[in-house]
């Protein structure tokens, strides 16, 4: 059996800048209830961390899709302003080259925007160049605002953020992800 300073240690390791236990010299605690604290602990902290978050639809577009797209971006930066990530995303200075509803579309009169007057309730707006974090297959991003996405101003489950790929065959469908 452990003893509860080497069980005390262990616990505090783990839980390291979050709490510091206190084990009195009579306390004995058995391993399963190491175990049982400690998988209780990452669970909370797991419920932190996504409370911090909240939920998007992630989707994909690229050069010649069936929306039109093409080689340029809203904002005037195009392909071969950017770099292609391990993924086939394109990043434009490090970050994932996002297009999402912005407010440029709210203001336009003409063209795929003038049908949008207003986003849905709980919807985040941004403007062209504006960073924001995202999570997607475990795996966490800087993305930067540099075109629109029609779709974005849908009321869906989830707000839609669309990433710039660099083919069909990079593309991600369309998932749950976590924007921060």
């Amino acid at each position: 059996m452990s003893s509860p300073i080497v069980i005390g240690l262990l616990y505090g390791l783990l839980v390291t800048n979050t709490v510091t236990p206190t084990i009195e010299n009579s306390e004995v605690i058995t391993l399963e209830e190491f175990k049982e604290t400690v998988d209780t602990y990452v669970q909370e902290r797991e419920e932190v961390i996504e409370e911090s978050f909240k939920e998007i639809m992630l989707t994909s577009y690229w050069n010649g899709d069936s929306t039109g797209s093409n080689s340029c971006t809203g904002s005037g930066k195009c392909e071969s302003d950017f770099k292609i990530n391990h993924n086939g995303w394109y990043t434009y200075n490090g970050h994932v080259v996002i297009a999402t509803a912005t407010n440029l579309c709210l203001e336009l009169t003409t063209g795929v925007c003038s049908q949008y007057s207003q986003l849905p309730d709980g919807y985040e707006i941004y403007n062209y160049g504006d960073t924001l974090e995202f999570q997607h297959d475990g795996a966490y991003y800087t993305g930067i605002v540099l075109d629109t996405c029609g779709a974005s101003f849908w009321k869906e489950d989830y707000q839609r953020f669309d990433i710039f790929v660099s083919s069909p065959s990079h593309s991600i469908g369309k998932v749950k992800g976590l924007l921060k």
